[in-house]
């Protein structure tokens, strides 16, 4: 048996020291789930438990703060926490307890993704791509409407900015920006390349 020596608070954390001299700074989750107070008794196998339980409030604290900045998608709060050196299972629970908790909505932030993105004159090859790196589905509705009016506006714009073979060079460059040929043809089939 381990007995609890002491606890001093810190902030959120308690440092406690056991009778075997062991010392652990423990999230107060941890302290109030074991309900560790001064002289009470442990068993010694208990306390893996208690550090296991410990890295998953740590990671699940650091990925509150990570999202805190601005709204990331699940890979991105995954990625960060297995940089931090958490395990797969505990960046996994943690990432599902942010979602259950609603602090991560990747439909939600694909949908804004897209709508940024056809705002900004990409076309869906390209935001498909970009969605991939997100880590987020590739399963999108574009109002098509506002994709064509995108399309055409970046291209009369880079069409004002071209001074020579401006329709091949105005074909490479809208390709370049994820659209595809039948689109872009679709699209420049009115325009004046004088």
């Amino acid at each position: 048996m381990i007995k609890v020596i002491s606890l001093i608070k810190k902030n959120n954390n308690y440092k406690i020291t056991f009778s075997n001299d062991l010392e652990l700074v423990l999230n107060e989750e941890v302290v109030l789930k074991y309900r560790l107070v001064k002289n009470k008794e442990l068993e010694d196998d208990i306390i893996d438990n208690i550090i296991e339980d410990n890295r998953y409030y740590e990671a699940y604290t650091k990925a509150l703060k990570y999202l805190s900045t601005y709204i990331k998608s699940s890979k991105q709060i995954y990625e960060y926490l297995i940089k931090k050196e958490y395990s797969s299972e505990i960046s996994n629970e943690v990432i599902n307890n942010l979602k259950d908790n609603g602090f991560i909505k990747d439909d939600d932030i694909k949908n804004n993704y897209v709508s940024e993105l056809v705002r900004d004159g990409y076309g869906r090859l390209m935001i498909i791509s970009k969605l991939k790196q997100k880590g987020l589905s590739t399963d999108i509705i574009i109002n098509d409407i506002e994709y064509e009016e995108a399309l055409e506006r970046i291209a009369l714009k880079k069409l004002k900015t071209l001074k020579d073979d401006k329709e091949n060079r105005l074909k490479r460059y809208l390709l370049g920006r994820g659209y595809t040929l039948s689109e872009i043809l679709r699209t420049i089939r009115g325009f004046n390349f004088e």
